[in-house]
């Protein structure tokens, strides 16, 4: 099973810098929130590095300061960041003053070279600012609307400049939450503003770490497979979410290298495609395209449209007839992959309720004892609550799970690159398929 979880870590390409509040107003007990906040993303992200992702560390109070940057030695690793933090953790310095300059770490945090402000400022990569607070910003009692408005106006700056912000606010010493309505407008969007007790420390996987899950790295597969597409068009899905399902199979199409399938010099991958509702539609096959262009552009014609019931089956069974004729079959070591994206059961044309199970996964089995394997992904469903009984049968080895209320189409591209190097290093020509 895979998805967004933190269980099952994930190669992400992002820089992240966590900016930490140290003023004199958050207790022990909080700022122990604040540093676990912190290892439960370094402990959830797979690696680390300029290919991968990279972690700064800011600290303010009375002032800010860069503890760390995004491209140091010694906190490129897992462990070196641990011990960093480990080392923060034993510093038990109290500011000057009784400070919480948030103003001037998040201008520190987009400017500082060491950070955002480096020379790859401009590179695609995603920037994240995670910000842990106690309370409002302050200097004095005389300017503390002035250096509120001048947080908000840094916050506006670090959005202008593509830096997206995650605020997670901790309670003071007298046990209060800072308002939650200010720290609303530095935030990301809703989902990524959090108030912080002990169960959402405990529940980051839960809560947090999807959203991080989103920015994975890009992965290329060069080995020869036949993929065949099964993408479900039921009436379930809506127009908007069949346009991501296809986004799912363009980006799933760029990341391996499509051939001429006839060639039998130059083995590269080919791909066919099926849709589905009340009946099967084959719009192209591995015949059709020999190059990355002419899939994308085939996967675009496919109608943005859907339409009641779910013949999954049927489309299982069509898979048959696309391996006999338009795949290799087998030959070489090539092997015929499908990639199923469907939302919830099989629903007979005409039937008053969804199938049994054993209907699709009855199909499946035949496929696999023609060595035709199934990747399957569940695709949210937030009408019903469909299970994965289904799904999980039909799959061979591999199912990614969206069908959690946190998740939605838009994390469809997100799992396309892991889903691409599961099926590259088990289905390689050059790999025994092993069950």
């Amino acid at each position: 099973m895979f998805g967004l979880d933190v269980n099952f870590k994930k190669d992400l390409c992002m820089d992240i810098v966590f900016v930490v509040d140290r003023s004199c107003s958050v207790p022990e007990d909080d700022l122990v929130n604040e540093y676990r906040i912190i290892e439960s993303a370094i402990n959830a992200i797979e690696g680390f590095g300029p290919d991968k992702t990279r972690i700064g560390l800011v600290t303010f109070d009375y002032g800010a300061r860069v503890v760390f940057g995004l491209d140091d030695a010694e906190t490129s690793t897992r462990e070196g960041l641990l011990a960093k933090l480990d080392e923060l953790k034993r510093d038990t310095t109290r500011p000057e003053k009784c400070k919480t300059y948030t103003w001037e770490a998040l201008k520190l945090t987009r400017e500082n070279p060491s950070l955002f402000g480096g020379v790859d400022k401009n590179s695609e990569r995603e920037r994240i600012l995670m910000l842990t607070t106690d309370g409002v910003p302050f200097d004095n009692e005389g300017n503390r609307q002035e250096m509120a408005d001048n947080t908000l106006a840094e916050g506006a700056s670090n959005d202008a400049d593509g830096i997206k912000t995650m605020v997670f606010t901790v309670k003071n010493k007298k046990g209060v939450l800072p308002p939650k309505d200010f720290f609303e407008q530095l935030a990301y969007s809703m989902r990524w503003m959090f108030q912080v007790e002990n169960e959402l420390v405990e529940d980051f996987a839960t809560f947090v770490f999807p959203l991080l899950a989103r920015f994975t790295c890009p992965y290329k597969c060069d080995v020869a497979i036949d993929l065949i597409y099964v993408m479900d068009r039921s009436i379930s899905i809506t127009i908007p979410n069949i346009k991501k399902m296809k986004d799912f199979y363009k980006v799933v199409t760029g990341s391996f290298s499509i051939g001429d399938i006839r060639s039998k010099t130059d083995l590269k991958a080919s791909v066919a495609m099926l849709s589905y509702n009340r009946d099967v539609y084959r719009h192209f096959t591995g015949l059709d395209c020999s190059d990355t262009e002419c899939v994308v552009s085939e996967i675009d014609q496919i109608p943005n449209t859907h339409d009641n019931f779910t013949v999954t089956n049927l489309a299982l069974e069509a898979v048959k007839g696309i391996v006999n004729q338009f795949t290799r079959n087998g030959l070489n070591g090539i092997h015929p992959i499908v990639v199923l994206s469907t939302d919830g059961n099989t629903w007979k044309v005409g039937a008053n309720s969804i199938s049994s199970p054993s209907v699709s996964i009855a199909v499946a089995d035949a496929l696999r004892a023609r060595g035709i394997d199934t990747v399957v992904v569940a695709a949210p469903n937030h009408r019903e609550d469909p299970g994965l009984k289904e799904l999980k049968g039909i799959a061979s080895h591999f199912v990614f799970d969206l069908q959690s209320s946190l998740t939605s189409f838009d994390d469809l591209i997100p799992i396309a690159p892991k889903l691409v190097k599961l099926i590259c290093d088990k289905y390689s020509p050059n790999t025994e398929n092993e069950a």
